[in-house]
């Protein structure tokens, strides 16, 4: 064997979702490898054996150079840091892709090597092809997510967990679900023994009506020098299919950057997680509904500030208030 370069791969995927109308929910993940060369030559029956590692990268750390200043003197520099190229370990029978760029980004320290089935070729030229490295059947089970604040829409979720001694590194994913390509999407690194969510588009058996049931505003007085906004929501979740499912809806409250404003919420059911994602504000209610049931999610709220003063919505700073022109939202 012996090294080579401009030989690439990259990952890709098949997710294909079964429902389970008539019985459990499955995921069928087809993997393949996309690759292409143009090291100079044409490679003719081969067999390939794609990889996250890399060759060209160092095994040890660099030593930390001298930095002086002084006058009129070049500043010296530390050791370059060399972009790893892709390699090709090349034998008489088999062939060893890096995974390049891909690797550098995303590898995390995770190395795998994935041999391809069968023999093949490969030309000489930038023309990639998809080369199948396996399937596997994992089990998954499905939830409704929903964030009706900005989308009124309910999306499904496949939860899934790789199989014992697995790796899938991250790579784009065409989905699949019930036979219908819902689109495409970039999966992360999985490793086993971890869950991760897959988004599978809209779920139309699950629908969710938000209502803004009060919103009202005063601006206190000669007796009252605190102004006030109350907003009172109303989230309702049926469940339209014929099967029971698990759903979680998703909304917030605003919260304050000042001593001044104050905010009062409360929430009918009590959120089953807060401030998921680390955003400040947020809540989220888990729940299993039954085929046409329904339940409706209480959420009030009351800011309170000093009369005289208006308030704005900063959604770019974790949607806090601060003082301002005011923005209805």
């Amino acid at each position: 064997r012996h090294q080579i370069t401009n030989a690439h791969w990259q990952p890709r995927y098949v997710a294909r979702l079964d429902t389970g109308v008539k019985g459990p929910a499955s995921l069928v993940l087809q993997r393949f490898a996309s690759v292409w060369q143009t090291s100079g030559e044409a490679w003719e029956n081969v067999a390939i054996t794609v990889s996250t590692g890399e060759a060209g990268r160092r095994t040890e750390l660099p030593a930390l150079q001298v930095l002086s200043v002084g006058y009129g003197a070049q500043q010296p520099t530390g050791l370059p840091e060399a972009r790893p190229a892709s390699t090709v370990a090349v034998g008489a029978n088999a062939r060893s892709l890096a995974a390049g760029d891909w690797a550098e980004s995303h590898s995390g320290g995770v190395h795998a090597n994935y041999a391809l089935v069968g023999r093949h070729t490969i030309a000489n030229q930038f023309s990639p092809r998809r080369l199948t490295i396996g399937e596997m059947q994992i089990e998954t089970s499905l939830k409704a997510i929903a964030t009706p604040r900005i989308d009124r829409a309910a999306y499904l979720y496949a939860t899934l967990s790789p199989p014992e001694e697995t790796t899938l590194v991250p790579g784009v994913a065409r989905l699949y679900r019930d036979g219908n390509y819902v689109g495409d999407t970039t999966l992360p690194l999985m490793v086993a023994g971890e869950s991760y969510d897959i988004g599978f588009g809209a779920i139309d058996s699950v629908r969710i009506v938000r209502n803004v049931t009060k919103d009202k505003v005063a601006q206190g007085s000669v007796l009252n020098a605190t102004a006030t906004d109350e907003r009172a929501i109303r989230i309702q979740i049926r469940n339209r299919g014929s099967q029971s499912i698990d759903v979680v809806v998703r909304d917030q409250s605003p919260i304050s950057s000042l001593d001044e404003i104050k905010i009062e919420q409360k929430a009918k059911p009590e959120p089953t997680q807060r401030d998921f994602g680390g955003t400040r504000g947020t809540m989220a209610w888990a729940m299993r509904l039954n085929a046409g049931e329904m339940r409706e999610i209480a959420l009030d709220y009351k800011i309170s500030w000093p009369a005289g003063r208006s308030i704005v919505l900063d959604r770019i700073a974790d949607d806090l208030f601060r003082f301002g022109t005011r923005i209805r939202f």
